[in-house]
């Protein structure tokens, strides 16, 4: 998929500082998407957010690297949403 980095800038972010970036570096793809679904983008959830994640979206993927996770949120192909974990500074 190519991204347009001019388009790119303008995708919402939330970057969430978690304790448990270790373990979830280990972790499935699926099993960060569920994460990502029960902790961040459940309706009880989603609006103590800012920005606040979309409630549409369709497909889902997720990358890593040594420092963040980072999970995008697709809608007709295109990307809406995207949220990186990175490691809570001490």
């Amino acid at each position: 998929m190519y991204i347009d980095s001019v388009t790119e800038k303008n995708i919402p972010q939330l970057t969430l500082p978690t304790d448990e970036f270790d373990e979830m570096m280990h972790m499935s793809a699926a099993h960060l998407v569920s994460l990502l679904r029960s902790a961040v983008l459940s309706p009880e959830r989603a609006g103590r957010f800012r920005p606040m994640p979309p409630a549409e979206h369709d497909a889902y993927r997720v990358s890593m690297t040594s420092g963040r996770i980072d999970i995008r949120l697709f809608s007709a192909g295109r990307t809406v949403f995207r949220v990186s974990f990175v490691r809570a500074e001490l």
